[in-house]
C-alpha cells in the first residue's frame, strides 16, 4: 500500500509535509519520501486529505486504573469515556484515552474534545492520542522505515489553524 497526505505525524516535533508512505504486506513501513522533489506524480499512490498518524493506544485497554494513575503521574491524563470531566490547564504532556483503538468508537467520542480542550492544537491532540500513550507502554513511536505502522487518517481538520472541527473524524486505512 502506498499513501500520501498533506501531513504525516511522527512525533510532537516531527510532522512530515507532503510525504509518501509505502507499506509492505505485513504493515511495515518500507519506503518514505517527499513529493516535493518528484517531477511526476508517484504511481499507485492513494492521495488522502488530512493528516496520517499511527493508531491510538488506549491505556485502559492494557492496564489497571492504579497502573494508569502511577504511570501518568507526569502527564495530564484524561479518560474521554468518563462522565463529568473537569478539564484544567496543564503544562504537562496531555494523554487522551478513548478506551478503544477502534476508529468508529473513537469517532463517537471525538465531539467531546471541542468543548473539553478547545485551546489544544491539532498536533497536541494527535500526540495525546497516539504518541505519549505509546511511549508510556514502550511501543515504537517514531515514523521510520522498517517499523510497523498502522495508518489512521484524521479527516475534516483545519490544517491552516491546526484545530479539530465539529466534523473531524478518523478513518482506518
Amino acid at each position: 500500500m502506498r499513501i500520501a497526505s498533506q501531513f504525516a505525524f511522527s512525533t510532537p516535533s516531527i510532522t512530515l509535509r507532503r510525504h509518501v508512505l509505502e507499506f509492505d504486506e505485513a504493515g511495515i513501513l518500507s519506503n518514505l519520501f517527499s513529493l516535493d522533489n518528484q517531477r511526476v506524480e508517484s504511481a499507485h499512490t492513494l492521495f488522502l486529505d488530512g493528516i496520517v498518524s499511527t493508531q491510538f493506544t488506549s491505556l485502559k485497554m492494557i492496564m489497571s486504573p492504579s497502573e494508569i494513575c502511577h504511570l501518568t503521574e507526569d502527564y495530564y491524563y484524561i479518560d474521554v469515556c468518563a462522565d463529568n470531566i473537569m478539564p484544567t490547564r496543564s503544562h504537562q504532556p496531555l494523554i487522551l484515552d478513548f478506551g478503544s483503538i477502534n476508529a468508529v468508537e473513537i469517532n463517537s467520542r471525538l465531539p467531546k474534545l471541542e468543548s473539553l480542550i478547545p485551546h489544544y492544537s491539532l498536533y497536541k491532540i494527535i500526540a495525546a492520542c497516539v504518541y505519549y500513550p505509546a511511549l508510556l507502554v514502550g511501543k515504537e513511536v517514531e515514523l521510520a522505515i522498517g517499523k510497523k505502522f498502522v495508518p489512521l487518517l484524521w479527516q475534516n481538520v483545519d490544517l491552516v489553524n491546526k484545530r479539530i472541527l465539529t466534523g473531524t473524524c478518523l478513518k482506518s486505512l
